[in-house]
């Protein structure tokens, strides 16, 4: 123990110092799952050690640890600095003791308070990235596949040949999908955040998923993986409001990923949207999307 190295000879007077200094040390193990009482702790072993004849600044070292775990017990770290600063006080006097010790506390309190801010922004930086990742399964799966639900029962209805209770059993089923979708807007503006997204898309699944639904479109091109979320989102919005029978085509250049598709002369009513508007919020300037003549085109640039 360093105490021992500042205390007077006597075998007493080394066998408390050991004690003493361990009572000032071993705490410290348990600082973080117990702060308040490991510094309680450390500052009463410290007190009796200087009063008792180590005046070295080293031996409060413990206390300004506990201090810097603590720092969100500003009541706490102000008593345990002033009982540090007073028993130095008396050993060394006011200002080498007492004014130099409250200083160097108050380093130990302000670099706590900076660590616990940047705990807390790095709990809610991960909080958000959960609720992220949570938003975009749901847009990924859910959405994406009640939207393929939805346009097989519209052109079910649209068919002609079913007969009035079996058109009422599809309304029944497209209210529902829509209420659905409703829903889970709704559950993603709640989770929404600006926060990269990071899962990755099955795109051959939702492809195929597509096709059956009505989407036609040609075999893929080699998508780079970062692009495949846009264009996974931008064909099922050609689904969603051009509807079936609609020619989608994806093309890769050296430049960016395009999807297009020719807009149909009536377009299906648009919801809230989450998808694009998100993937935004990730690629910035790079992802540009709108109406191009007859076609409405979605394009990632290569970062």
């Amino acid at each position: 123990m360093v105490a021992v190295l500042f205390w007077g000879s006597g075998v007493w007077s080394t066998t408390l110092a050991i004690l003493l200094g361990t009572a000032q040390i071993v705490p410290l193990l348990a600082r973080r799952r117990a702060p308040v009482t490991v510094l309680v702790a450390v500052t009463a072993a410290t007190v009796v050690h200087v009063l008792l004849g180590l005046t070295v600044n080293i031996g409060y070292v413990p206390v300004l640890i506990g201090i810097y775990s603590a720092s969100s017990r500003l009541w706490l770290c102000s008593g345990a600095a002033l009982a540090i600063a007073s028993a130095m006080s008396t050993v060394k006097g006011p200002v080498n003791g007492g004014m130099l010790t409250l200083a160097i506390s108050a380093v130990a309190w302000t670099l706590g308070v900076e660590r616990q801010k940047h705990l807390s922004e790095r709990a809610e930086l991960e909080a958000a990235h959960r609720r992220e990742r949570t938003a975009m399964r749901l847009h990924d799966t859910l959405g994406q596949t009640t939207t393929v639900m939805l346009v097989q029962a519209e052109a079910l209805r649209s068919a002609g040949t079913l007969t009035e209770a079996e058109r009422g059993r599809v309304d029944a089923i497209l209210a529902a999908g829509r209420e659905a979708m409703t829903e889970v807007r709704r559950t993603l503006a709640d989770l929404r955040d600006d926060v990269v997204p990071d899962r990755e898309t099955d795109l051959s699944e939702l492809v195929e998923r597509l096709r059956q639904a009505g989407l036609v479109l040609d075999d893929l091109p080699d998508i780079p993986e970062w692009a495949q979320r846009v264009v996974a989102e931008a064909l099922t919005n050609v689904l969603r409001h051009a509807g079936p029978g609609t020619k989608a085509t994806v093309t890769v250049n050296d430049v960016h990923v395009e999807v297009r598709n020719r807009i149909p002369g009536v377009i299906r009513p648009r919801g809230a949207g989450y998808g694009l508007s998100s993937l935004e919020r990730h690629f910035g300037s790079r992802l540009v999307y709108g109406r191009r003549g007859l076609h409405w085109v979605v394009r990632v640039y290569f970062p």
